[in-house]
């Protein structure tokens, strides 16, 4: 009975150890909206390898309204056209008016409704990215895709442009990016390479640039950027922000 009674203790105090840590893993989730922390009174968790996140924090930073109806326990959410529908406890769930099926049921954690991140942050037409850093998870929410590290690593298919205050490079006229862009290809060709930019600026002289940038943590200045200029939506020029 005695080794009995110490094997139960034993077993009670690896899982307590096992949820703390559990716990505590879950505590360094970071969330990164369009490059700003999402502020959250509810800390993110990991349950059966999926992150559930509250959906009103998400949703309304992502400017869509929420509604919660006590009664049958569903929220919905919306904008414009867009609606999604959930329940607490269940899988079932109503997407654009689609019949669909989270991996993992909504549930309410300190009365805030918790849904699996990916899942909500795809319907919503968003872009997620992984990383760990520091002994701590982000993960990244956007509505354009993130460079790749292998996007922004200094080769010999870039010249330095400048050094003054930091370095600069330029990509040389016959070489090719690491995805396999070159001078002369059209806008469309990188686009379907590289996907959404962060952001389109119109230049002078009629030209267009494309800005794709790499994961970094906000208000840091620590990422890095890649930038590809048209004329007439023909490649010019491409010129990379190395990381810092």
């Amino acid at each position: 009975m005695k080794i009995k009674s110490t094997l139960i203790g034993f077993i009670l105090v690896f899982i307590m150890l096992f949820n703390q840590s559990i716990s505590q893993a879950n505590n360094n989730i970071n969330i990164i909206v369009n490059y700003r922390y999402l502020i959250t009174d509810v800390n993110p968790i990991i349950e059966d390898n999926y992150c559930l996140i509250p959906l009103r924090a998400l949703s309304e930073a992502l400017g869509f309204k929420v509604e919660w109806n006590n009664n049958d326990q569903k929220i919905t959410i919306y904008k414009e056209s867009d609606i999604i529908e959930f329940q607490i406890g269940n899988l079932f769930v109503i997407n654009n008016g689609k019949s669909d099926f989270l991996p993992i049921a909504p549930k309410i954690i300190n009365n805030r409704t918790m849904v699996p991140l990916r899942y909500i942050s795809e319907s919503l037409n968003m872009k997620v990215n992984y990383a760990e850093m520091s002994e701590e998870q982000y993960i990244w929410i956007t509505d354009f895709d993130i460079l790749d590290d292998i996007d922004v690593e200094i080769n010999d298919n870039f010249f330095m442009l400048t050094n003054d205050p930091a370095p600069y490079y330029r990509l040389r006229d016959n070489k090719s990016t690491a995805r396999g862009i070159k001078l002369g290809d059209k806008l469309s060709t990188v686009k379907d390479k590289y996907g959404t930019p962060m952001r389109v600026d119109e230049m002078d002289n009629d030209l267009i640039r494309l800005c794709y940038i790499s994961k970094y943590m906000p208000n840091t200045g620590s990422g890095s950027a890649l930038y590809f200029e048209f004329k007439d939506e023909t490649l010019i020029r491409v010129e990379l922000d190395p990381p810092n």
